[in-house]
């Protein structure tokens, strides 16, 4: 029997989002086809990931390295552009010894080719201005010399372009069509497919609990490109059109933060009808999402949006923006808006009209059911053993969480 290829797995920082669940499912995939090693550099507890993601990996069968970080970073947010050219330089490092390398956000350049999950625009700075003006105003000293010379330290640490050498055998993977259509669009760096991200459906019991029909939710990271004071704003709008909405703010809100403090502000003015519960995940989040009957997403020119598809699956009717990934898993008109404006008459429509309503949550309900967890663990197989150029020997069980579909 031959050896079980050496697999290297990237991320930078393990945090509780959408890349990192690609990560964390990317290692359980692979755990028991090949000989696993996980790089990142932060502090990382497999017991916690495996709570946060609903994945089953087993820490004893996987080699978990630790990547230099710069002395004052504590967190994803310090520093990036310099901690993750301190970061692609020790993973080019470690490269030589593995025969297949995947980074699982964006783009690192191993030396070799290599699979590279696009996750979101922020590789090149210029190019996540292109396609996401909102994000200009929040990048720190933007347009300044300060930050010239930032970024141009990040990439003397990097020591490469920031992306990957064209026609070396990179497999680029984007998380959506609308990532590879704008990647195609504005970059010269060409595509080889869509590898959705792994999204977890709910247990059924949960699913079937009752609605709280006028209960919204919004999911995910407190932060400006999230848009969260918008979204608060919107629905104030709903309510003085006649809708007495409640809605509860899920997510890791920083008070640190002048951004963090002005959504906190916000939350105390409207605390009769705005609730925040701070992050939460497994059994927590899944109850939340079951009895939140709507949903309403705020941010544009985002690549993907697992937030999206998680609502949609468990039935929370959500309004998102027309512009971004998030319009391509909820891919109906009725629950896309262009403005702020239009989102208010969007989900005024939609509540004064509860058949067009429940017609509106089935399609949706059916439509996100193409996104799950076991459809990803069998396609980032796949495309790994197309970079191996030979099968993967069969698995010895199967991933927690889900079943895979034969």
């Amino acid at each position: 029997m031959p050896p079980r290829p050496r697999i290297l797995i990237t991320h930078p920082w393990m945090g509780q989002g959408g890349s990192e669940a690609t990560a964390a499912w990317t290692v359980m995939a692979l755990q028991d086809l090949a000989e696993v090693t996980f790089v990142t550099a932060s502090r990382l507890e497999w017991e916690t990931i495996n709570a946060v993601h609903q994945t089953g990996t087993d820490p004893a069968g996987i080699t978990l390295l630790r990547a230099p970080r710069l002395p004052s970073v504590r967190s994803g947010t310090q520093l990036v552009a310099l901690q993750q050219g301190l970061f692609t330089r020790y993973c080019r490092s470690l490269a030589r010894n593995f025969d297949a390398c995947i980074s699982t956000y964006n783009f690192l350049d191993f030396g070799r080719p290599g699979i590279q999950l696009l996750a979101d625009f922020s590789w090149d700075d210029a190019l996540q201005r292109l396609v996401n003006p909102s994000v200009t105003p929040h990048l720190k000293a933007h347009g300044t010399l300060l930050r010239r010379a930032y970024l141009a330290g990040g990439r003397l640490l990097r020591g490469d372009s920031g992306a990957v050498p064209e026609g070396r055998g990179d497999l680029v993977l984007a998380n959506s069509q609308w990532t590879a259509d704008t990647m195609g669009r504005v970059s010269g760096i060409p595509v080889n497919g869509i590898l959705y991200p792994p999204v977890v459906r709910g247990p059924e019991e949960t699913l079937a609990a009752p609605l709280e029909e006028h209960r919204f939710l919004i999911l995910g990271r407190i932060s400006p490109e999230k848009r969260v004071l918008e979204m608060l704003r919107i629905l104030h709008e709903v309510r003085q059109r006649g809708h007495s909405v409640r809605v509860t703010l899920a997510g890791a809100l920083d008070h640190e933060t002048g951004y963090g403090r002005e959504v906190f502000g916000l939350i105390q003015e409207w605390s009769d009808w705005v609730e925040w519960s701070g992050f939460l995940s497994g059994a927590a989040k899944q109850k939340l999402l079951a009895r939140s009957g709507w949903a309403l997403h705020g941010a544009t020119g985002e690549a993907f949006g697992i937030a999206v598809a998680e609502l949609g699956q468990a039935g929370c009717l959500t309004f998102v923006p027309a512009a971004g990934g998030a319009a391509e898993i909820m891919d109906l008109p009725e629950l896309q808006y262009h403005s702020d404006k239009e989102a208010v008459e969007r989900i005024v429509a939609v509540l004064e009209d509860p058949v067009r309503a429940q017609r509106l949550r089935g399609e949706m309900m059916a439509r996100t059911s193409r996104f799950s967890s076991g459809r990803f663990v069998r396609e980032i197989r796949g495309w790994v053993e197309k970079l191996l150029g030979s099968p993967l020997a069969e698995s010895r069980r199967l991933p927690a969480g889900e079943l895979l579909p034969r």
